[in-house]
């Protein structure tokens, strides 16, 4: 395990063509390293959901639908990462804003 880079690393992940390529090096790295690999997936919430000025309101059902949605294309995420021969050690759903790219970023 590497000290300088910690004993995680995590993957903020969507479903674009550039998250596979960060997939991959995710793995390089957490396997190089022997670090534990995470994942990160923010499904977005459509704007009069957020809680904020102007809100109508919160919808509980349709918020649970939403959060379905995001499990499921989480675990299609995880399923990836797994084909490109890595072990993902947790999974994690966030709802929210969502900035379009892929990165990598150690944590400790």
């Amino acid at each position: 395990m590497s000290e300088l880079l910690g004993t995680k690393v995590l993957l903020a992940t969507d479903s674009s063509e550039g998250a596979e390529l960060a997939a991959r090096a995710a793995v390089d790295v957490a396997e190089s390293t022997g670090s534990a690999l995470h994942m990160v997936y923010v499904e977005p919430l459509a704007d009069f959901i957020k809680n904020g000025d102007g809100a109508p309101g919160y919808d509980h059902q349709l918020y649970n639908m939403i959060e379905a949605e995001g499990q499921e294309t989480l675990r299609k995420l995880v399923w990836r990462v797994k084909v490109a021969g890595g072990t993902v050690a947790d999974a994690h759903l966030r709802t929210g804003a969502v900035l379009r790219r892929s990165w990598l970023s150690p944590i400790s």
